[in-house]
């Protein structure tokens, strides 16, 4: 219901006026096109049945026909009783049945279904447009006239998605070479499912209102030095001189949760805008340990964790791509918003026999700063039933203007006991959907 329903179905007036229209033609035409009176001008030296006043013209006896004023005038039973018997040329009364008043002007009956005893159709205003059941409405197009439409639609989606952009820096080195051996960038997180679940209650063809939410955890992804030829030292950590490590390991997971409140505006075109609420949260960790020999074997420790939560408002469209078969269509979706990312926060914590800090110790900064948050998505939907469809796609999330746990590594000094946040950065998430959408 997105972008098929039709605009004539935003008025549901625009068939009962066709229908008038169409019968009044009928009508008329009949009148005007029946062979009967000219015959008998022809033959006859008067107008039967017109009004007294009227006269012939010329000498052949020929007349101008009745206009509509005088025809309305004259009673059916006046013309009838001067037609003549044949039954070809043979006036109809007016309120013959359509089928008799069509055959006259030889054109095919038309069948309206709503005849009254009297042959006559009833006038449109008959029609009790509150007989149709309260969970529906009725949207007419040039194939579906009248066809019923639901009045609510759920969707629910299994998300399967990969984060792919964890920015590049070098943890540890060969303490020989200098060489980078272990990267933040190598713990890319495999994918991580979770449902999706939408829910649309549907006003009228044009409007509707949807509410949209899914969580979806882990993005779990770890990556390892082993032993080598040579001792490692840690990189970029300040306040951590890391020395002598026979083995190092990052840890890295993320959760995304969103919830949406929108209004969904059509046209009766392929196209739907959408306006409306979103809050979001994203929260992201990096943990980070080795294994030391400094003169008896050790751990150190080093985590980040880093916290999101936006709120603001949203635009968007909801594109028709292609319907050319009812059973199946693709839809193409984009929207997004500037947000209030309240209380963005990092804290930092040390630990290990080679921690200059007491231990644990943990550094933590927060501030209020603006974010973004876009979603595309192409959607490919079958349908099944007249209620039911299948769907499957492709989804794409952009956080713009957040805190990543990477980018807050060289901000905590343990030595100087000082931190700081960094709310320039961003996530990329990507992947595939499929799911259920049922209509009632």
């Amino acid at each position: 219901m997105n972008a098929s329903a039709h605009e004539d179905g935003c008025d549901d007036h625009g068939w009962n006026a066709m229908r008038s229209i169409i019968t009044c033609a009928a009508l008329t035409t009949g009148m005007l096109t029946s062979p009967t009176l000219a015959a008998d001008w022809s033959a006859a030296g008067e107008k039967p049945g017109l009004l007294a006043s009227e006269t012939t013209i010329g000498d052949e006896d020929t007349v101008t026909p009745p206009t509509a004023r005088d025809a309305a005038r004259t009673p059916p039973a006046a013309i009838a009783a001067v037609a003549p018997a044949d039954e070809e040329n043979a006036l109809l009364p007016m309120d013959a049945p359509l089928a008799e008043l069509a055959q006259a002007i030889e054109q095919d009956a038309v069948d309206f279904g709503l005849e009254t005893a009297g042959g006559l159709p009833a006038p449109a205003e008959s029609l009790d447009d509150g007989d149709m059941p309260l969970t529906e409405y009725v949207v007419a197009d040039g194939s579906h006239p009248g066809r019923r439409c639901p009045r609510w639609t759920a969707q629910i989606d299994a998300l399967l998605l990969w984060q792919t952009n964890i920015p590049s820096r070098p943890l540890y080195v060969d303490s020989v070479t200098e060489q980078t051996v272990l990267d933040a960038n190598q713990a890319i997180p495999p994918v991580s499912a979770a449902p999706r679940y939408a829910l649309f209650y549907h006003r009228d063809p044009c409007h509707a209102f949807e509410i949209n939410y899914f969580q979806i955890q882990s993005f779990a992804g770890t990556a390892a030095v082993a032993p080598g030829a040579n001792f490692y030292a840690s990189d970029n950590l300040p306040g951590a001189p890391f020395a002598d490590i026979l083995a190092a390991q990052v840890n890295t997971s993320a959760g995304l949760k969103s919830w949406e409140f929108n209004l969904r505006r059509g046209q009766g075109g392929i196209v739907t805008w959408i306006g409306g609420f979103r809050w979001l949260e994203w929260n992201q960790q990096l943990g980070i340990s080795d294994l030391n020999d400094g003169g008896a074997t050790g751990i150190d420790t080093y985590a980040v964790n880093t916290g999101n939560n936006l709120y603001g408002g949203q635009l968007g469209a909801d594109l028709l791509l292609w319907n050319a078969s009812r059973a199946i269509k693709v839809n193409g979706l984009a929207k997004g918003g500037v947000y209030y990312n309240y209380q963005a926060y990092q804290n930092t914590t040390l630990g290990g026999d080679q921690s200059v800090a007491p231990d644990p110790d943990t550094l933590a900064a927060s501030k209020d700063t603006v974010a973004f948050m876009g979603e595309v998505g192409l959607v490919g939907e079958y349908k099944i039933a007249e209620w039911l469809s299948w769907r499957a796609g492709y989804t794409l999330f952009w956080l713009g203007g957040i805190a990543t746990p990477t980018n807050q590594l060289p901000l905590s000094d343990f030595t100087a006991q000082t931190t700081s946040i960094n709310t320039y950065s961003s996530a990329f998430l990507h992947g595939v959907t499929t799911g259920l959408e049922a209509r009632w």
